[in-house]
């Protein structure tokens, strides 16, 4: 767990750089459509940092949540995959792929690209700077669980609100047939102050290969920086962390002929798609 954790770090202020550079405060976002799996990376936008007098309200059907919430877990079940959320940050606890399997058996376990038992390393997971935002900010979800219909689409909100007069909003959106979640995160500010600050979402993965000793697996980081692709196994960033500041467009992690990544589509994308159709 020790290596583990150094991973997710070390890959976390990867991260961190890759969203500070392209949603940094001095950039004025799009108004944000619905979308989200690339963990939404949301941040404060250039109108909301200089004008306290006309502040942006809180949605409001929004309401404040109680003073003893419990942390909960949402399923979301598609026609490809399996998912569970955590409220803890509007997380991703895990991902199951329904229709491959380790091996070629209909008995065979099915594959699992995202598994954390530990809270502190879900997936999508908010981080902020410049905002009193908590790590462990448990959220409220608007379902306790999530079924997409084959054609249809569905989405999962959950909703932050700090007792410093702001409100967090991150929207999945899930859609049949399609790996890729779309993840929308809003920042409301509800009080006259300036609000000025980054927010950041997490990605980890293992610090050592699910599978040994099998040719096909494949694991690492990947991150396209300044029109190349940057490649790094495992063990290179197992000691010190990587940072890469060059037009970053994108990052993820290989697993299996899949790849995790989070992607920038203006308000930012968070997906788990198949490694195939990543590079065609």
């Amino acid at each position: 767990m020790e290596k583990r954790a150094v991973i997710a770090v070390g890959l976390s202020i990867a991260v961190f750089y890759l969203f500070s550079m392209l949603f940094g405060p001095e950039k004025k976002l799009e108004p944000i459509p619905q979308k989200g799996t690339s963990a939404a990376v949301g941040t404060v936008s250039k109108d909301q940092q200089t004008a306290p007098s006309a502040p942006l309200q809180v949605p409001a059907n929004i309401q404040p949540p109680p003073s003893n919430i419990q942390m909960k877990e949402i399923t979301v079940e598609t026609d490809l995959y399996t998912a569970v959320f955590s409220s803890r940050g509007a997380s991703l606890k895990s991902l199951t792929l329904n229709k491959y399997r380790e091996e070629i058996s209909e008995s065979a376990k099915k594959v699992t690209l995202v598994s954390d038992s530990d809270p502190n390393t879900y997936s999508f997971a908010t981080r902020a700077t410049g905002i009193n935002f908590p790590d462990n900010a448990v959220f409220m979800a608007d379902s306790e669980s999530v079924k997409v219909d084959a054609g249809g689409s569905r989405q999962l909100t959950f909703n932050y609100i700090s007792g410093q007069g702001f409100t967090v909003r991150k929207v999945y959106t899930f859609t049949s047939g399609a790996y890729g979640i779309k993840l929308d995160t809003q920042l409301f500010n509800n009080s006259a102050a300036p609000l000025v600050g980054v927010i950041q979402h997490v990605l980890t993965y293992p610090a050592e290969p699910k599978v040994k000793n099998n040719r096909f697996d494949t694991a690492g980081s990947y991150l396209f920086s300044d029109n190349t692709l940057q490649a790094d196994k495992i063990k290179d960033v197992a000691g010190a962390s990587k940072r890469y500041d060059k037009t970053v467009q994108w990052f993820g992690f290989a697993d299996k002929y899949f790849m995790n990544a989070i992607l920038s589509d203006k308000n930012s994308i968070a997906s788990v798609e198949p490694f195939a159709e990543l590079v065609t």
